[in-house]
């Protein structure tokens, strides 16, 4: 992926999939990978969702792991993205003038995620 990279470094699916992997291995080089994602295709609703979802992940498998800072800065960043998708995503329903040929909202999925994250925060506290 770091290769494809070179080649495409305007690609988001290369972005979030490299935060994916990071995830995965619980390293916080996740993050800034899948802040590069959303930034390259911030109207794309799975990409946002999903990026909730592993930052909800990766914070849960650092506090497993003991490592409770990174938890920390994982879950704020994590409630940050969700902060931004959600004034976003009202932006985009409060401009019907706007063109929302993909249908850009926020998910079901992600307020739940936005929960966990803030639920997340509580216990951490």
């Amino acid at each position: 992926m770091q290769q494809g990279l070179r080649y495409e470094r305007e690609n988001p699916e290369l972005f979030a999939a490299l935060g994916r992997v990071a995830v995965r291995r619980g390293d916080l080089r996740a993050l800034p990978s899948l802040q590069q994602a959303l930034a390259l295709d911030r109207f794309n609703t799975a990409v946002q969702t999903n990026a909730l979802q592993e930052m909800n992940l990766l914070s849960r498998w650092l506090r497993a792991d003991g490592r409770y800072n990174e938890a920390r800065i994982t879950n704020r960043t994590g409630i940050r993205l969700f902060r931004d998708y959600s004034r976003l995503a009202n932006q985009v329903a409060q401009h019907t003038a706007w063109r929302n040929d993909r249908k850009f909202r926020l998910t079901l999925e992600a307020r739940v995620r936005g929960r966990e994250l803030y639920a997340f925060s509580a216990e951490m506290n």
